[in-house]
């Protein structure tokens, strides 16, 4: 295990996952925030 991760294209991969995993969730709160502030807080759509 530990050789993996001295390896540079490995720890490379995971770098990139892990901020691509903290985009996706900041794009995701940012979303929720947009439909809240567009509802007035009311998550439930009434049609």
């Amino acid at each position: 295990m530990k050789a993996l991760f001295k390896n540079r294209a490995f720890m490379l991969v995971m770098a990139s996952d892990i901020l691509q995993q903290f985009a996706i969730w900041i794009r995701n709160m940012v979303l929720l925030y947009f439909i809240m502030e567009r509802t007035n807080n009311d998550l439930v759509l009434r049609m």
